[in-house]
């Protein structure tokens, strides 16, 4: 009966440490299927980071975050080239370009004016590691989950050459408009000037025609009055085209 006993209760023993290394396999198995899924989803945000980045520093213009106190918290490679400083020695620490002396534009849009609009733009006239280019900056609010505006992202692009352009055109322009105000100053003084000694011309020729003429010396005397009238009519044309131009036409 002893040894029965003892049979019985060496059976029970196998089988609890059979159940109990059948938990430990099964549990084994699924502690490494936890490890493959977390190392296979440690692989695609890699990737997706590096992707990520990639894609930022891609970018020809510049990226950057800064904080309430104005440092640096990430930046793209177009940021540091554009301003050529280095990464290690920026971020973390305040950042902000010189500004032209004769730019009227802010530093950087503020916290307080994003709290109310999530986005902001502005162009600069700065120093860059090529000399002075006009940024045109876009900031976005950058809020945390519970809406509170913790950090600003800057995208910045150079836009020099539409500067230069623009600038150009406007000159183009005033140049024309000055050019415009001449040719219509000239027309209106010139109407005035031959208008004058035209006046003349007729009065003498109407006081010629109640003189006693010859038939022929009235034919002359009439057409140039005539002539006269007509040469006339188109010099008032001319002074109205004149006030067209300078707006001063009056209409009745």
């Amino acid at each position: 009966a002893f040894l029965i006993s003892n049979l019985f209760a060496s059976r029970e023993r196998h089988e609890l440490l059979s159940r109990q290394a059948t938990e430990l396999r099964s549990a084994t198995q699924r502690l490494e299927a936890s490890l493959r899924n977390a190392a296979a989803m440690n692989t695609r945000l890699n990737q997706s980071e590096v992707r990520y980045k990639g894609l930022v520093d891609a970018q020809g213009d510049a990226i950057f975050r800064r904080d309430a106190s104005s440092r640096l918290t990430y930046a793209n490679e177009a940021f540091f080239k554009m301003f050529g400083i280095d990464p290690q020695r920026a971020l973390g620490y305040p950042f902000a370009p010189e500004l032209h002396p004769e730019s009227r534009a802010p530093l950087f849009g503020s916290f307080a004016a994003l709290e109310k609009s999530n986005r902001a733009r502005y162009d600069q006239h700065v120093r860059t590691a090529i000399g002075w280019r006009w940024i045109s900056w876009e900031d976005y609010a950058v809020r945390d989950k519970h809406g509170r505006l913790v950090e600003v992202q800057s995208v910045g692009r150079d836009i020099t050459e539409r500067k230069a352009l623009e600038d150009a055109l406007t000159e183009a322009r005033d140049s024309a408009e000055a050019g415009s105000r001449a040719k219509s100053g000239f027309l209106a003084t010139m109407s005035h000037e031959i208008r004058t000694p035209m006046n003349g011309v007729l009065g003498m020729g109407r006081l010629l025609l109640e003189t006693d003429l010859k038939p022929e010396q009235r034919t002359y005397a009439e057409a140039i009055t005539q002539s006269g009238e007509a040469l006339l009519t188109l010099i008032a044309d001319i002074l109205d085209f004149s006030k067209i131009e300078s707006g001063t036409l009056t209409l009745d």
